[in-house]
């Protein structure tokens, strides 16, 4: 064997450790730094049986409108989170605004778009869908949560993960009585909207 190819064997060879020693440097500094060093971010959860607290998020009814929970006093006030693209959120939100038209005395609802949305893309949803003479309040989630920079979906129990659709039903006194992750037919619906009407 000459002494170029004895060189040739010796320099992969050291390439070869070399990239081993790397890729495992890197894997071990990806552990750390994603389960030591990065830090989820502290906030309040609230979860059933919770009272939540007060909150304005801004509507998509008007200009500069926003909603106030405690502007709903002595009625139920139902959450749907949502997003354009979400065939699912999609598919229910009309049995949303089938109950805000069937108790509309008991009943506030509320279909929430998630944070960060291109306004006009959702504004462009509720046209396309027919949605504009809807009786339920079209709003946005934003970072305004009342107890933290936290958006109201990860506020009311959302999961890290953000699966769609959501629905949080509040009683008369903004207890929560129901967080359900996926989506809802309208007789599941009107049914834990009647459990909080008769809390």
């Amino acid at each position: 064997m000459t002494d170029k190819t004895e060189k040739i064997k010796r320099r992969n060879k050291l390439l070869e450790i070399t990239a081993w020693t790397l890729a495992t440097l890197i894997l071990i500094f990806a552990f750390v730094y994603f389960n030591f060093l990065v830090k989820e971010p502290d906030y309040v959860s609230y979860a059933e049986g919770d009272r939540c607290p007060d909150f304005t998020i801004s509507c998509y009814t008007g200009e500069d409108e926003t909603f106030n929970l405690r502007s709903s006093e002595s009625k139920v006030t139902v959450l749907n989170f949502w997003y354009t693209t979400c065939g699912p959120c999609v598919a229910e939100i009309p049995y949303f605004n089938d109950l805000q038209e069937k108790y509309p005395e008991e009943v506030k609802v509320l279909i929430i778009h998630r944070v960060d949305p291109a306004e006009g893309e959702v504004i462009k949803k509720i046209e396309d869908m027919g949605w504009n003479g809807y009786k339920a309040v079209f709003a946005q989630d934003d970072e305004v949560f009342e107890f933290g920079t936290v958006s109201l979906y990860h506020g009311l129990g959302g999961p890290k993960s953000n699966p769609y659709p959501m629905t949080v039903i509040l009683d008369e006194d903004y207890r929560i009585t129901k967080i359900r992750v996926g989506g809802m037919n309208y007789s599941d619906l009107e049914k834990e909207v009647l459990k909080a009407l008769n809390n």
